[in-house]
């Protein structure tokens, strides 16, 4: 068994790690500059090094379709760079900050408390 078989189950043909470099503007409501977008599909071994000049219009160089899975850490800076770019958001993704933001938190999904307070440890101030 391979570690794509889970994923192929899922009716996933690509999962593609993905990263995007940008300047940030100090107006608020204003989009990202991009600058870089860095991407591997982890089933193929293709790489994508794209740098992205300001105001230059280029089509989404990277595969989409609801069979691909793009995994990044904090994916609000690649979908802010895609959104500047004029791209399409990918349909499947997994966000690696907020699945660590979930494992470690004391809430679950809907907000409840998964650890009853009498057994959390208190924390030195």
């Amino acid at each position: 068994m391979s570690w794509l078989t889970p994923f192929t189950e899922l009716g996933f043909k690509d999962v593609i790690v993905l990263d995007c470099e940008f300047i940030s503007r100090a107006e608020i409501g204003k989009s990202v500059v991009p600058v870089f977008l860095g991407a591997v599909s982890l089933v193929t071994g293709q790489e994508w090094r794209i740098r992205l000049l300001p105001f230059r219009v280029i089509t989404c160089p990277l595969p989409m379709g609801d069979d691909i899975l793009y995994v990044g850490y904090s994916l609000q800076a690649e979908w802010s760079v895609f959104l500047a770019m004029g791209w399409p958001l990918p349909t499947r993704s997994i966000d690696l900050y907020a699945e660590y933001m979930m494992m470690t938190s004391h809430l679950d999904g809907e907000g409840n408390d998964r650890v009853p307070k009498r057994k959390r440890k208190k924390e030195a101030i």
